[in-house]
Order: structure tokens, then C-alpha cells, then sequence
């Protein structure tokens, strides 16, 4: 009966009723996913590292994959907005979300994603005002990370000081740079620009 039951609403039972010895934990899930997707595409891997090490490890980690159901989501989603990180909440949601998914749609653990349909937070636009105070710590973390991380840093301050975006910069090529005779400076013309 309860595998009918299980059939009409679209599930297969086999998934549930694998060998639950091989089935894997969320710990294997995490391993997997970092492995194959966070280090290959993600460029905030110390972000996404914590948001499995601080909130979802330690709720599920131990957990078979199998049978997490949307409850369980549900709940660290909520626990986590409950504590006052409503943004953080819909990161490690999403997070969590995007392995679960990888393992329906790659690795064929599940059938179904368990957090779909949990929903998150509302976030509001924020608005930040540069106070001086802002500048002079950005100064000297800029001289503190000079030495370890040059090109970086340069970057930064070229960012700064001229208010082109980083993505100029970064694509920028060295006969866009129109230096003066004395050397002494330079404007970047950018393609499809009216001024440098």
C-alpha cells in the first residue's frame, strides 16, 4: 500500500529503500560537492565553506542524504533567520539547495530536492555612506596586504581613483592607455566610450 502510495505521487520507493548502509551522509554530500563544483566555479569558496562548517554540518551532517526531508531545510533556514541572519539564512539555503539539487540531477541520490519550496527571506536594498573613517581603513588594509598581494592592491587604488568599473580594468588592453609625452599621465580610452 504505502508503496503505491509512493508510485501515485510520482516517487520512486527504490530510492528510499536502497541499502541505507551505502546511502551517503550530508558530510559525503558536502565532500562531493566541494570537490567538484565549489572549487571548479565558485569564487567565494571560504564563503560557501562556511556556510556547511557553521550551520549546516553541524545540523545534518550526519544525516543520510536520502532522508532529509523538506522539514529539515525548512528548520535550518529558520533557525538561522531566527537568530537575526535573515540574509545569511537564504545563502546557506541556497547553498544547501544548489548540492541537493546537484545530487538529484548528477548523482542520482535522490529523487527529489528537499529544500525546493522553502522560502526565503525578503532582503532589503541597503545604502551605505562612505564616512572618512571608511577611507582611512581601507588605506591601511590597502599598505597592510601591499607586499602579499600587490596586483591586487593595485587594482584596488586604480578602482578607487578613477571610478571605472573592474571589470574594465581587468579586460582593459595597453593601447587603450593614451600616456601623455612626459609620461607623467595617461587616460584610458575605453571602446564605445565618449570619454576615457
Amino acid at each position: 500500500k504505502q508503496y503505491a502510495a509512493e508510485v501515485a505521487k510520482g516517487h520512486d520507493p527504490s530510492f528510499k529503500h536502497a541499502d541505507s548502509r551505502r546511502a551517503p551522509t550530508v558530510n559525503e554530500l558536502w565532500n562531493r560537492y566541494y570537490s567538484e563544483h565549489v572549487l571548479k566555479t565558485v569564487s567565494n569558496t571560504d564563503e560557501v565553506k562556511r556556510y556547511w562548517t557553521k550551520y549546516i554540518l553541524p545540523a545534518l551532517g550526519h544525516r543520510k542524504v536520502a532522508d532529509l526531508e523538506y522539514q529539515d531545510c525548512y528548520d535550518l533556514h529558520e533557525r538561522i533567520t531566527r537568530k537575526g541572519y535573515p540574509v545569511m539564512a537564504n545563502r546557506v539555503k541556497e547553498s544547501f539547495s544548489n548540492a541537493l539539487k546537484m545530487s538529484v540531477e548528477l548523482w542520482k541520490w535522490i529523487e527529489q530536492n528537499p529544500c525546493a519550496g522553502v522560502k526565503a527571506n525578503k532582503e532589503e536594498e541597503r545604502l551605505i555612506a562612505v564616512e572618512p573613517y571608511h577611507l582611512l581603513a581601507l588605506a591601511k588594509a590597502l599598505d597592510d596586504f601591499q607586499h602579499k598581494y600587490p596586483f591586487v592592491v593595485a587594482l584596488v587604488r586604480v578602482i578607487l581613483f578613477t571610478g571605472a568599473r573592474k571589470s574594465e580594468w581587468m579586460t582593459a588592453k595597453r593601447e587603450w592607455l593614451v600616456v601623455d609625452p612626459t609620461g607623467e599621465s595617461g587616460v584610458l580610452k575605453l571602446p564605445g566610450k565618449q570619454k576615457g
